[in-house]
């Protein structure tokens, strides 16, 4: 059984999918990006990859086309996974390989090294069968488990509906939240955890606190937009994003979804928001929510604070430096400029 006592120096996610992952991160526990965060996998080749040190993980003469429809994902024949992120539009595999490959090497060695050190797995359970197969090799799960630590444990998460292994430390969550094909990635992806409130007090105790707010700060550094989504689950970071928007009028950048989760925010901490601002001629005259959207040009002079909700940075930065260069007295944000621990 895991101890609570903060005891262990790494969280690693041993798949079966993405949301495991981007779950830990949200809650503080992922520090690292490792080889099985973004990989659809079967937790037997799981297990025997860690068992052979990754010897012939993402070799070429593995790798096949996973999806007929779709050129951008790939699978590896020998253990089953399957690759829906590391190919972007234009990319093919024979062209990028190598530098996937280089990428995964460097994910594998900093996994091997990491788990000298007491580390707790967590692997979302994929399905009946994969129960089965933990009932039936504890010993076995249990030996690669401990490879580098004997102070290594893992932590089972089960969908409702499934038993929960014989053995181990395990938790239920709701079917929904396994729902692969149709869950959101407007925040869903991040909550696995956050919903069942016994997962959620557990996990807060698996690493010290000071990490835990390093972990949150390296995944706010990926996804500073993710935030919003943490808001009904973390009351110190409504009370910080409230401290933050109380007090001030707001126009905001970017009607897209995440310029509705914002709107969606202050409307419920009774901040008022003058307008909403978008580049799009076929958005501006529009309402988002109770909002007229309009162009920077006509609400450029109504405008004292501007927060820009908005994910891609590049396009952040380009906004800044047209307002600070235009209207200096202008006070302007974007997701990067919260600084929100976790508690």
């Amino acid at each position: 059984m895991v101890e609570t006592t903060s005891n262990f120096v790494n969280c690693i996610s041993l798949g079966w999918f993405y949301a495991t992952a981007s779950s830990m991160s949200a809650s503080g526990l992922r520090s690292f990006s490792s080889p099985f965060d973004w990989c659809f996998s079967d937790f037997p080749s799981v297990l025997k990859t860690i068992d052979t040190s990754f010897s012939d993980f993402m070799k070429k003469e593995n790798l096949i086309p996973h999806d007929d429809n779709n050129p951008l994902h790939f699978a590896d024949k020998k253990y089953g996974f399957v690759f829906l992120h590391e190919l972007k539009d234009g990319d093919c595999l024979e062209n990028k390989y190598e530098h996937i490959r280089d990428d995964y090497e460097r994910k594998s060695d900093r996994f091997m090294n990491a788990i000298k050190e007491p580390t707790l797995f967590i692997r979302l359970v994929r399905n009946r069968k994969e129960i089965a197969y933990i009932n039936s090799n504890k010993q076995y799960i249990d030996s690669v488990i401990k490879k580098g630590n004997c102070k290594n444990e893992i932590l089972f998460i089960v969908k409702d509906g499934l038993e929960k292994p014989e053995w181990g430390t395990s938790f239920t969550i709701s079917k929904e939240q396994f729902d692969v094909d149709n869950l959101k990635w407007n925040g869903d992806q991040y909550l696995l955890f956050y919903k069942n409130l016994e997962l959620n007090n557990f996990i807060n105790q698996l690493l010290p606190k000071s990490a835990m707010n390093e972990n949150f700060k390296f995944f706010r550094q990926k996804q500073p937009s993710a935030i919003l989504s943490l808001v009904n689950y973390r009351p110190s970071i409504k009370l910080s994003l409230t401290t933050f928007f109380k007090g001030k009028d707001w126009y905001i950048w970017g009607a897209g979804v995440y310029g509705k989760s914002v709107l969606g925010f202050l409307c419920t901490i009774e901040v008022r928001v003058q307008g909403v601002i978008d580049n799009s001629p076929e958005k501006q005259g529009a309402y988002l929510g109770s909002s007229r959207i309009t162009s920077w040009e006509e609400a450029s002079g109504n405008v004292r604070n501007l927060f820009i909700a908005i994910k891609d940075k590049k396009a952040v930065a380009q906004i800044k430096g047209l307002v600070r260069s235009s209207f200096p007295a202008v006070s302007v944000y974007g997701f990067d400029d919260l600084d929100i621990p976790l508690s």
